[in-house]
């Protein structure tokens, strides 16, 4: 399907949520198997962005990789 992989037009996309869009529609047509191999990613790939995906665009934008919380170190010196 795609000439390039999945990272590299993740990369140089304008709107990724319009990738990712298309790549929702194509696993709930096709499946997550075929769809991990159409668009050159990995199928854990395509089942996050489908657990993820709740009908809107907002809901496939990039979230924070930041931890949720970071521990806080105590000095004792």
């Amino acid at each position: 399907m795609c000439p390039y992989d999945y990272c590299t037009q993740m990369r140089d996309a304008r709107q990724p949520q319009l990738l990712r869009l298309r790549l929702v529609g194509y696993a709930r047509r096709h499946g997550v198997k075929p769809t991990a191999q159409a668009f050159a990613t990995t199928p854990k790939t395509v089942r996050k962005r489908l657990t993820r995906f709740d009908g809107s665009l907002q809901s496939l934008t990039d979230r924070s990789r930041a931890p949720a919380a970071t521990r806080m170190l105590v000095w004792r010196g």
